[in-house]
């Protein structure tokens, strides 16, 4: 608010904000608290920087973006590695930013799809010829003996 000629921020002494970084997750009830804690901090130290900030679960239907473009964000802080839990939709975040024309933080649409396959991203960098740890999809050809980390296909959940 302007009053003549100078905002009230400024006649507070208040730093002006910058303008609009949004944080979105999908973040559910069942996740982590770590997470939270993640989204969390992005928010404060943006805030800290001066921008005007909020933390926006994305659901199934992205619906919670739509209206992203009439907020003008100068760019989206991209936090969602799942949706519903479900980390092969992921990439239905930045494909949609990508169509909305709005800039986002974390890899591209493609390069996420490349890289959900965990079998598919060691085939690459095998061919590559960049070594990878020894893998294997069902146990065989290891080691017996050897300390593994499992991994299920298309999932961030790991044993060791």
């Amino acid at each position: 608010m302007e009053l003549g000629g100078e905002s009230i921020a400024r006649l507070r002494r208040l730093p002006r904000q910058r303008g609009f970084i949004p944080v979105v997750c999908g973040a559910t009830e069942s996740q982590p608290d770590h997470l939270i804690d993640a989204e969390l901090a992005v928010a404060e130290a943006l805030e800290g920087l001066h921008y005007a900030t909020e933390i926006i679960e994305v659901a199934l239907d992205l619906a919670s973006i739509e209206t992203l473009p009439s907020r003008r964000p100068l760019v989206v802080f991209n936090l969602v590695d799942a949706i519903d839990g479900d980390g092969r939709l992921a990439p239905r975040v930045p494909a949609r930013l990508d169509a909305l024309g709005i800039a986002y933080t974390g890899c591209g649409t493609r390069a996420l799809l490349e890289t959900l396959s965990k079998v598919g991203t060691k085939l690459k960098l095998a061919h590559a010829s960049l070594v990878t740890p020894d893998w294997s999809m069902d146990g065989s050809g290891l080691d017996p003996d050897a300390r593994v980390i499992v991994s299920q296909c298309g999932s961030m959940a790991h044993l060791g």
